[in-house]
C-alpha cells in the first residue's frame, strides 16, 4: 500500500505533486486544513480505468467532485494505471490550487 496525504490549505495543496507506482494500491488521504471549505476534483474519481477500491466516508463515492469542510477529510484506496492525474478545488476563487499525481509503471518510483 502506498500512502498520500494531500493537504487543502488556504489556497494551495500540499504537496502540489505526487509520484506513485502504478502496481500498487494508492491510500489517498485529503485533509482540509484551511479556513474555507475545499473540492477535490480529479478524474481518479470519475476514470473507468482507476478502481475505487474504498471511500470513507462512503457516501461521497461516486461522486465527480467532494466538498470537505475545515477540519475534515476523505480517504480514497484505489488501483491507477499509470497516467497523469490533475486534481484541483473548483471552488469559487481558488483556481490556481492544484496538483497534479504521476502514476509510473517504472519499479523505482518514489513517493515525494
Amino acid at each position: 500500500m502506498q500512502d498520500v496525504r494531500l493537504a487543502a490549505q488556504d489556497f494551495r495543496f500540499d504537496p502540489p505533486e505526487v509520484r506513485l507506482h502504478a502496481a500498487r494500491p494508492i491510500r489517498l488521504l485529503v485533509v482540509n486544513e484551511g479556513r474555507e471549505p475545499h473540492e477535490f476534483t480529479s478524474p481518479l474519481l470519475t476514470d473507468h480505468q482507476v478502481r475505487l477500491l474504498a471511500v470513507e466516508p462512503a457516501d461521497v463515492r461516486g461522486q465527480g467532485t467532494i466538498k470537505i469542510a475545515p477540519g475534515r477529510s476523505i480517504t480514497l484506496t484505489l488501483l491507477a494505471p499509470a497516467g497523469v492525474y490533475l486534481y484541483r478545488c473548483k471552488m469559487r476563487g481558488h483556481a490556481g490550487m492544484t496538483g497534479t499525481m504521476i502514476v509510473d509503471s517504472q519499479a523505482d518510483v518514489a513517493n515525494r
